[in-house]
């Protein structure tokens, strides 16, 4: 018999399941992705994610920029951003509108940060970035007061079904429309992440938290200046993890909650007392899991429930409620869907499950999962509304795993892993350049050839991404969770890039095209043995010069090919080294593999010196897994780092002067506690390190360390490398804020052109006036040569207010005019950059007298 709880009384009743039971059956592939980043942080000493997060920005904050870089002060980081064609962008977690002004919205990326546009009605939609003061640029839900534009929350930290990807820094709070925020509360009191935020319509002081995690449900009374929780695991009585929250904006002190546990909890006391809603809702002892919620806006009796299955993580079907929760029905078995799908969210409930009810018409819903379904029946039935499926070019594409759909009035946006739609007839056609010029994409591996002439890059759930320019220009080559990415030096157009797992593919056109073999499958690797162990979610490999050996770090043991993959049955090594999370393939003698691993007994760097076939371990003062490994060009020493984060993080970093039969950790300065990602050494024998946060370099073999330039934002650097024929341009893949480069000296890269010199010109008029006369500026600004180039304004306080104009031009003068609409009176920057070199103008915009 299911349990009953009575008017009045409180829950009582424990969930027949346990936590754990509930993970054992959670998508494997997404689950897995977030397991990767989870064994890499905690791969060290320090295990637990919120206090590494905490320590590594405590250090972040206290390093020192670089006054000069040796010979090229005058440079620092440029972000290669996405064109303004772009379908994609990234992953999104949330969006909010301004309730006064319905082009002004807001959005979250899921480790991109907050960004804010005042035209998003328009065919092109300008963004302005608005995390440069974050100590994290991980979020997972937004809110805005509904009665006040100005005063927005920012939940940090991303969770999916209780795995908590990136822990975040609390809730933080603007008054100021996104200008500035205050963290208002902390992770020790929101726990490690956010998964929504409502706010009461009619006392505005009152917010509630739905944190996603065992911290519960949290309420403040006081706009966010005190927290309580209104609703945890001890209340419960079991596993509690709230992920959808909504209050009735007639009845106030009405609240509904929905868990991953798939269960749901109503309050008609503003937040005092809760009950369980389970009268006709399914239980978890038929497979209930993950539940989403929305409310009707027009009839807040109305609340519908789009209820996940534990077991297979499928849609269990969709459930509704016309009295508030006191009673539900099924109104859709999941069986009546689009003709896309054979079920709604696949087989993700966990990690793209989301639902919305038009606010003028409670029969008008949106079921989002790895597509969109609408209907107009109140559930009865339904039909596709976009289809991932289909082209890029086809109006019913937008892209696949829903995270968040909302209605603007009669307009469904929906935030997607691949960035944000737009409908405005009900699901025909999508929008989906709208997040043109959002850059959150997420690179796990990006390279380029040595004449960089274009980049290619694996981006989460965005396939490969390759440019040309570096204005941009990004085209999808190849699609789904993209990998490593590896390229030859001296074939510039073989490129190898992974899937997630053990999939290996291979491009023979600088990552146009992908090789299929003759039943069309492009996976190269056709080894059982390598496909039974298994490898880690992004499988590590590397590659010799001559592109011909190509090897992947697998469970146990190092799989290798010697004729570029094409036979797909590589060499299995005859040793067990456990889990591989590096490997490095020495240029100049492609027989000496070394492979990175878990910390086993002090057993976590291993030597190869007949091309992976056998292996010895060598003794390593680090204590996490080898994340990165390199080798000095000049003085052939070898450097390797480690993930996660040690107690002194010193022990992170270890050289071998004589081929790794002994090991020292070489820093004594400057060396951040901050985890490490990836390394590189170029051909002066400067060492690089990309962190969790930054790029930091030393220039005296690893004794002294310093941050490397000032415009990189703080988010993961998974990629790095050098390239240029005398090593002129570093290379960084960043996981949430896209690629960027950083021009280490003063010469034109061959993307997109060259050229030596360009001017640019002051602005005409000068000053203008708000809204008055004259309105607009021009810009002038001549090439010498045809070049890329990209033309931003930034505020005083060096805030990239939006790109103004990007792209590829002929020799000659140029003319742009600047619009000064959605800018405040103030003080502005106009900035010319081309090929590492930016040049600027001051330009002022006064208020009429």
């Amino acid at each position: 018999m299911l349990p009953r709880i009575s008017t009045g009384q409180q829950m009582v009743v424990r969930s027949p399941h346990s936590s754990e039971e509930a993970v054992q059956n959670e998508g494997v592939v997404e689950r897995a992705r977030q397991q990767f980043f989870l064994d890499r942080l905690t791969s060290s000493t320090m295990k637990n994610p919120r206090e590494i997060q905490r320590r590594s920005f405590e250090a972040y904050s206290a390093m020192g920029s670089s006054a000069a870089f040796r010979s090229h002060a005058s440079s620092d980081w440029i972000s290669i951003s996405p064109s303004s064609g772009a379908h994609v962008c990234g992953r999104l977690r949330s969006i909010v509108f301004d309730p006064a002004h319905s082009s002004t919205c807001y959005v979250a990326a899921a480790q991109g940060g907050i960004w804010k546009t005042t035209d998003v009605n328009a065919d092109q939609v300008h963004w302005t970035y608005l995390s440069d003061k974050f100590p994290t640029l991980t979020f997972g839900a937004l809110a805005i007061d509904p009665t006040n534009g100005n005063v927005l929350y920012a939940g940090t930290g991303e969770t999916h079904a209780g795995y908590v990807k990136t822990s975040g820094f609390g809730i933080f709070k603007s008054t100021d429309a996104g200008l500035n925020w205050q963290n208002i509360a902390d992770e020790n009191i929101i726990g490690p992440s956010v998964a929504s935020i409502a706010i009461n319509p009619q006392n505005t002081n009152t917010v509630v938290v739905a944190t996603g995690s065992a911290t519960g449900l949290l309420i403040s009374r006081d706009a966010g200046a005190t927290w309580s929780i209104a609703l945890d695991q001890t209340a419960v009585g079991g596993p509690f993890q709230p992920i959808s929250v909504c209050i009735d904006p007639t009845l106030p002190d009405r609240m509904i909650v929905s868990t991953e546990e798939g269960e749901v909890f109503r309050s008609e006391d503003g937040g005092g007392n809760w009950f369980r809603s389970i009268n006709g809702l399914p239980t978890t002892f038929d497979s209930a899991g993950t539940t989403s919620i929305a409310m009707a806006a027009s009839s807040p009796s109305t609340v519908y429930a789009s209820v996940g299955n534990i077991q297979t993580q499928a849609l269990l079907g969709i459930w509704r409620t016309d009295d508030f929760g006191a009673s539900w029905r099924q109104v859709n078995d999941a069986k009546n869907f689009g003709l896309a799908d054979t079920n709604a969210l696949g087989q993700q409930a966990f990690y793209a499950n989301t639902i919305a009810v038009n606010p003028t018409n409670s029969e008008e819903i949106v079921e989002g999962g790895l597509n969109t379904y609408f209907s107009f029946d109140g559930g009865a039935s339904f039909r596709n509304g976009s289809i991932w499926e289909a082209d890029q070019t086809d109006p019913h594409y937008s892209h696949a795993d829903v995270h968040l759909a909302v209605y603007q009035g009669n307009d469904v946006y929906l935030c997607t892993d691949g960035g944000l739609s737009k409908t405005t007839n009900k699901g025909v056609a999508w929008k989906t350049t709208v997040s043109n010029g959002i850059d959150a994409f997420q690179y796990v591996g990006i390279d380029a050839p040595p004449s960089f002439v274009y980049i290619a890059g694996g981006t989460q759930d965005n396939g490969v991404q390759r440019t040309t320019s570096l204005a941009g220009n990004w085209q999808q080559t190849r699609g789904g969770d993209g990998g490593q990415t590896r390229i030859p030096s001296l074939v510039p157009n073989r490129v190898f890039s992974t899937f997630f797992g053990a999939t290996l593919t291979r491009s023979d056109d600088g990552g146009v095209n992908w090789i299929q073999s003759a039943n069309g499958n492009i996976d190269l690797v056709q080894n059982s043995v390598l496909k039974n162990e298994g490898t880690l979610f992004y499988a590590p490999i590397d590659v010799s010069p001559d592109g011909q050996t190509i090897a992947m770090g697998g469970k146990q043991h190092v799989f290798a090919s010697f004729d570029g993959g094409s036979d797909g049955v590589p060499q299995t090594s005859l040793s067990d080294i456990g889990t591989c999370y590096s490997l490095y393939i020495e240029p100049d003698a492609p027989t000496r593999f070394w492979a990175g691993t878990e910390f086993n007994m002090s057993q976590n760097i291993n030597l190869s010196t007949d091309a992976g076939l056998t292996w010895r371990f060598l003794p390593l003062f680090t204590t996490g897994a080898v994340v990165g490994i390199a080798k000095s060009p000049i003085t052939g020493a070898m450097f390797v780092i480690q993930g996660g984060l040690a107690t002194d993080q010193r022990l992170s970093l270890a050289r071998s002067t004589d081929g790794g039969a002994n090991w020292s950790n070489p820093a004594v300065n400057g060396l951040p506690q901050i985890p490490f990602n990836s390394l590189t050494i170029s051909k002066d024998g400067t060492v690089y390190i990309g962190t969790d946060y930054n790029v930091i370099y030393s220039t005296d073999q690893g004794a002294n360390w310093q941050k490397l330039g000032t415009l990189l934002p703080p988010v993961q650097v998974l990629s790095l490398n050098i390239h240029g024929a005398n090593g002129e341009y570093l290379l960084a893949g960043t996981h949430g804020r896209g690629a960027w480069y950083f021009p280490l000296k003063q010469t034109a890269p061959p993307l997109g052109g060259g050229g030596t010199t360009f001017q640019l010109f002051p602005p005409y008029p000068n000053p203008i006036y708000l809204n008055g006369t004259p309105i607009n500026t021009t810009i002038q600004f001549n090439f010498e040569k045809a070049r890329d180039y990209t033309l931003s304004l930034f505020d005083a306080a060096g805030r990239k207010m939006r790109t103004i104009a990007a792209g590829f031009l002929l020799a000659g003068d140029h003319y742009v005019t600047l619009d000064q609409s959605g800018l405040a009176a103030g003080e502005y920057f106009i900035a010319l950059a081309s090929y590492g070199v930016i040049l600027s103008q001051r330009l002022v915009i006064l208020t009429p007298n």
